[in-house]
């Protein structure tokens, strides 16, 4: 037997008549020049609803500030420089916008520059390293979470947090994020890649329109619960018995 670590994006149970498992179809893409047979399923990630929840109702937002949420590895990949250009473009019309950036990483420096050079300091806040126990209240003190990541995204866990969170979403729509957001009601939140302008209109509408994101955030609560572990653990272990069943069959 030969198993991929789960944070492959490739999931795999090996034997004589091997499995594959994909996380989703860009992962099991990635991956199908390796693995020629057909006998593959697609079994999503999953998420902790149970750390990942929100604890009460939300109040009337008694402030006028619209957070904006970036989490994620601050490197080219994840487009966090991108996402400071949209908000850039996004502050010049909306001043009750804010940004909060959780992470770090060797794009830090470049982030820090742009903040400071175009003087918004007072807009964008960094959190640079959240432990696993505070992450969850960065998300729900957020009103949008911004996940602009312009490639190599096999899935996009950040996804399920937010959705589990009750936050609507602006993302990048590459392979892995489209199809996680494959039946999102708000078409214009999946912008195509590399393109700033069309996300900061994206987020400058999304801000102005609380409506929408209460209705984005209901989708994601409901949305989230096929991706429950208890959920996925079971597909895992139903399609690793099939696999067995017809080892058996063959010895």
């Amino acid at each position: 037997m030969f198993i991929v670590p789960q944070s492959s994006p490739l999931k795999i149970f090996f034997s004589v008549g091997y499995g594959t498992i994909a996380v989703s179809p860009a992962a099991r893409d990635s991956w199908k020049k390796f693995f020629k047979k057909k006998n593959g399923v697609i079994i999503p990630n999953g998420i902790d609803l149970a750390r990942f929840r929100l604890k009460k109702k939300a109040k009337k937002k008694q402030d006028k500030e619209v957070k904006i949420l970036f989490v994620g590895r601050l490197e080219p990949r994840k487009g966090v420089m991108d996402l400071l250009r949209a908000f850039q473009l996004l502050a010049k019309k909306d001043s009750r916008a804010h940004l909060t950036v959780v992470g770090w990483g060797p794009s830090a420096y470049r982030v820090k520059v742009f903040v400071k050079r175009h003087k918004l300091e007072e807009r964008v806040s960094f959190a640079r390293q959240v432990s696993d126990k505070r992450l969850s209240s960065y998300y729900a003190s957020a009103d949008i979470c911004c996940f602009p990541a312009i490639g190599g995204e096999s899935f996009g866990v950040v996804l399920l947090e937010a959705m589990a969170m009750g936050k609507p979403l602006v993302v990048y729509a590459n392979a892995g994020y489209r199809w996680v957001l494959r039946n999102y009601p708000w078409k214009k939140a999946l912008v195509p890649v590399k393109d700033v302008k069309k996300l900061a209109t994206a987020l400058e509408i999304l801000a102005g329109d609380e409506k929408l994101q209460r209705v984005l955030g209901k989708w994601g609560l409901a949305e989230v619960k096929k991706y429950r572990w208890e959920k996925i653990t079971r597909q895992v272990l139903a399609y690793y018995q099939k696999i067995l069943r017809k080892k058996v069959q063959k010895s």
